[in-house]
């Protein structure tokens, strides 16, 4: 638990291990079209996972709230164990309650632990008509790709209009803009490692992605990469939270071609 003498280290970046991840993945079943079964019981969201800080909502709270009270700047979380790459903000209440970020995490995929897109691809029946929220398959001949991603990031709309289309562009344009404002990156199908570059005034987050580990790669490099994305944000001087949260947002994101279907939000 976070105590008071953390805020009187004045230093220009906090930076935290976290055994599990803070950061929120939610889906917006409130606005799944009627004709594609039961109706939703509330006008919320779905949580995905709750065997994390996801489902210590009280106890996350506290600890943000002490942040934002405090006024600890440049707090950032490194954490794993969701079996896919995440980055974001944290803030204590999503929309449509007030959004209002104290921190940055980033969260490592798993480098075999099967996660999400595994579980819907090998157990999602065919002919669930839900299907199209969680996986996609645009052509016959083409493999399957992680809609989820697009479900977590933009809403359900933007998957299943993307299955219906076969255009991220046509179906961006059926975006939730409140599903998720505090995510910059998700990949559930990531498989992989990241590495962490921590100056005094700056911070580099490679998330280094690996073809879905199947068999073992007995190549000298340790084989092929499906993809690195390096997340950096350069701190001059001490930052009061907000401010630096906002910097975070204007991330800049360095893309290698990938075999795999991602979703980001740059700004």
């Amino acid at each position: 638990m976070v105590s008071s003498p953390v805020a009187r280290i004045d230093r220009t970046m906090e930076t935290v291990g976290n055994s599990v991840a803070m950061l929120d993945w939610r889906i917006d079943f409130q606005n799944l079209p009627p004709d594609l079964g039961p109706r939703w019981p509330t006008t919320g969201y779905a949580q995905i996972g709750d065997d994390d800080w996801s489902g210590y909502r009280s106890e996350r709270g506290e600890i943000l709230d002490f942040a934002r009270r405090e006024t600890i700047g440049g707090l950032v979380t490194l954490a794993g164990d969701r079996h896919a790459f995440s980055a974001g903000v944290l803030s204590s209440h999503l929309p449509p309650q007030v959004f209002d970020p104290v921190a940055v995490e980033f969260v490592t995929g798993s480098i075999s632990a099967p996660g999400l897109f595994e579980a819907a691809e090998y157990t999602l029946p065919k002919d669930h008509p839900l299907r199209a929220i969680y996986l996609t398959k645009l052509s016959a001949d083409a493999s399957f790709e992680p809609a989820i991603n697009l479900s977590i990031m933009h809403g359900l709309r933007a998957s299943l209009a993307l299955q219906r289309t076969g255009d991220i562009h046509q179906a961006l344009t059926e975006e939730n803009p409140e599903a998720a404002p505090h995510l910059s990156f998700v990949d559930v199908r990531g498989h992989g490692y990241s590495v962490v570059r921590a100056g005094i005034d700056a911070l580099e987050v490679e998330f280094v992605c690996i073809p879905r580990p199947i068999e073992r790669n007995e190549s000298v490099d340790g084989g092929p990469l499906a993809y690195r994305i390096t997340h950096f944000e350069t701190i001059l001087s001490f930052i009061p939270m907000r401010r630096w949260i906002l910097k975070f947002e204007r991330v800049t994101f360095k893309l290698q071609p990938c075999e795999c279907h991602r979703t980001t939000r740059e700004s």
